[in-house]
């Protein structure tokens, strides 16, 4: 990864004095921090950081606010720096008092303040790092991160953990080499030595996410940063099976439309389909074929979104012309829409059409007779666009509301990508928009051959998924950063995400990480991307805890859940407020299925999610069973001990393979106990 060193002003008097009352309270407070004295050292920490801090701001900040200010971005790098390290040890004594929610916090306040001082220089994209050569400022931002990572241990969050240790080894390695007053700083390194030892390293990256040996020992610790859940799998389709694929509900039947049903680069094309099917969501009865989209023997339907508005499925293509399956006759149909290039149009770079190709990778949202897309791909990058266009359905024309038709650099919106989860407010003032990845290898010239074989700029080996968090404020018509709240997700791209109405949340599932390592059996077997199953919601939590009243993210505690997946889709009935994932793939050398023998997997599984809020449907839920027989995707729980493996023997008796056993000793001795559940030998 490449680095940037930003600038320093020139120190003033006012200044040199905070820092050096600052200096004195920190050097306080570490002495009864390293004595183990928390609940003492905690003030004076906090102490530090009101010298600096916005005296019109609470502190820590809180959430659904922009989190770039001037009054950060005023501040010296010195007094950043002092800021932050004190955040960090703030977030240290929380954590060690177990106060996980004011840990995380913390920690990421002194990620905001450090981007603040990112914000004043040049703008840089973001997958370049930077690093200010002061030795308080690395050793913030590294421990800031080591305790985020511990924080997200104790909930059970194991892929944001292996992310923030990855983040803190970042921290180190961007200014290592570069600076002698970091090599030669004994704290900066003390903590390197500590805290980013390859065995620490290793041993998260062993993990998966969910990891199937931990799921029996997590439970719910702070319900304002967990929920119980459970996935519960409905259906699995055989060779029904999709990825990249469209899909909607509408009154109680999911429908998929378009899509991939092989990873098979080989029979990639043959297998891309413009065919639609339905199912009913109660009875999970067979997929009934719908009226197939009208260009499919000429168009590739894959990597494009519908969305429901009018009693209408919306298809946005990147031409001319607007695709629409109407629900109430079950026929395709058809808008024409215009683009008025403006002068500000044409200085950003944009075409006197926006896009080039077929528009693939976006994401989209309807609101009040309009859609709105963000980001993708088109002929003009395989990186990933940063474009927030409108189309009015009542004048059939496109606006363009913020952005550029290639990757360019800027801090007041969000950068280049593709895959971003996005959605509407309850109150549809804001759309969210959050994660996704600039596909920089697909920019490179090897991937660019139907293109002329030349690299874009900014193409390079490795991904990157950003760790950023927008609204779109409809009225103001600006991009507002927010920070992260409560126990969140790792970055990811390809996830699936969806608001349910009923649970007032956001749901997210799986996804991936371009660059997250992951090793596993046999030694030395190494990923360097993550696949996830992990399952998030984001929103004001339930009405029991009334103390915490700012919407924020947390993690699901599921015993069961699907194989780790990415490009798969999850839908809500807007009806009844079930939530059901289907689809998507995975390499099978990372997740473990049978004895297959191609390199990846296309999903054509039903899962529904049950959650234990108030419309969640967890009353549902057997959690003796749950504990007892979990599906965690290819892994199974041995019914007699417990173990979780890939290649258990399911029984062969009355229950139909309801439970699995080691083998013939697990099964000797767990038979007479599974007899009482009923099952019987055939």
């Amino acid at each position: 990864m490449s680095s940037f060193e930003i600038r320093q002003p020139t120190l003033t008097l006012a200044i040199i004095g905070r820092v050096s009352k600052a200096s004195t309270m920190t050097d306080q407070a570490q002495v009864l921090f390293d004595q183990a004295n928390w609940q003492n050292a905690a003030p004076l920490f906090l102490q530090t950081c009101t010298l600096f801090a916005d005296h019109e701001q609470s502190l820590p900040g809180v959430p659904g606010h922009e989190i770039r200010t001037k009054h950060f971005e005023n501040l010296h790098p010195v007094e950043i720096a002092k800021y932050a390290l004190a955040a960090g040890f703030l977030a240290q004594c929380h954590y060690h008092e177990k106060r996980y929610s004011q840990a995380l916090s913390w920690a990421e306040e002194a990620r905001v303040v450090w981007s603040n001082a990112q914000w004043v220089n040049p703008p840089l994209f973001d997958w370049i790092d930077f690093n200010i050569t002061l030795p308080d400022m690395t050793r913030a931002m590294m421990l800031s991160q080591i305790v985020a990572s511990k924080t997200f241990e104790a909930l059970g969050n194991t892929s944001a953990a292996s992310f923030c240790l990855s983040r803190a080894m970042s921290s180190y390695t961007s200014i290592e080499g570069r600076c002698e007053n970091h090599d030669n700083n004994e704290q900066v390194q003390a903590l390197y030595n500590t805290e980013l030892t390859i065995e620490k390293m290793v041993r998260l990256w062993k993990l998966r996410h969910p990891d199937p040996r931990l799921v029996s020992s997590i439970s719910v610790q702070d319900p304002t940063l967990q929920v119980k859940g459970a996935w519960v799998k409905r259906k699995d389709t055989g060779s029904f099976a999709r990825n990249d694929f469209a899909s909607f509900v509408w009154k109680g039947r999911l429908y998929i439309a378009g899509g991939k049903s092989t990873m098979d680069m080989t029979k990639i094309f043959e297998c891309i389909t413009g065919e639609v099917y339905s199912i009913d969501l109660q009875t999970f009865d067979s997929w009934h074929r719908e009226a197939p989209w009208p260009y499919r023997n000429r168009e590739k339907f894959f990597g494009q979104t519908m969305v429901i508005h009018r009693e209408k499925a919306w298809l946005v293509t990147g031409k001319k012309r607007v695709d629409y399956f109407d629900l109430q006759t079950k026929q395709w149909g058809s808008i024409m829409t215009t683009f008025n290039r403006t002068a500000a149009d044409e200085a950003a770079g944009v075409l006197p059409w926006p896009w080039t190709g077929s528009l693939r990778e976006y994401a989209i949202q309807a609101r009040e007779g309009k859609l709105y897309l963000f980001g993708g791909t088109d002929n003009q990058t395989s990186i990933g666009n940063n474009f927030l266009m409108e189309l009015d359905l009542d004048t059939k024309r496109w606006r363009r509301l913020s952005g550029y038709p290639i990757p360019t650099v800027g801090y007041t919106i969000p950068g280049p990508r593709r895959y971003s989860s996005s959605w509407i407010s309850k109150d549809s003032s804001k759309m969210y928009l959050t994660f996704g990845d600039a596909n920089r290898p697909g920019g490179l010239a090897e991937y660019k051959r139907f293109s002329g074989g030349v690299s874009e700029p900014h193409a390079n080996e490795e991904a990157y998924s950003p760790i950023d968090f927008w609204h779109w404020d409809f009225k103001k018509e600006k991009w507002v950063r927010e920070r992260w709240a409560g126990n969140f997700p790792c970055p990811r791209t390809e996830t699936s995400c969806v608001y349910n109405p009923k649970l007032d949340q956001v749901v997210m599932f799986g996804g991936y990480h371009p660059s997250l390592n992951t090793l596993i059996d046999p030694p030395g077997h190494n990923f360097t991307f993550s696949f996830f199953a992990d399952t998030f919601v984001f929103g004001a939590p339930d009405p029991s805890n009334p103390g915490v009243l700012d919407p924020r993210w947390r993690h699901v505690i599921t015993r069961s859940f699907p194989t780790p997946r990415c490009q798969s889709q999850i839908i809500v009935d807007p009806e009844t407020g079930r939530t059901f994932v289907f689809g998507g793939y995975a390499n099978l050398e990372f997740v473990p299925y049978g004895n297959a023998v191609e390199r990846s997997r296309v999903f054509g599984d039903v899962w529904e999610l049950r959650t234990d809020m108030p419309g969640g449907f967890y009353d549902e839920v057997d959690e003796e069973d749950e504990d007892r027989n979990a599906r965690m995707g290819p892994w199974r729980k041995c019914y007699h001990c417990g173990s979780p493996s890939a290649t258990l023997k399911k029984c062969g008796g009355s229950c139909n393979g309801g439970v699995s056993f080691c083998n013939n000793i697990c099964l000797k001795a767990g038979w007479k106990e599974h007899k009482k559940d009923g099952c019987r030998k055939i």
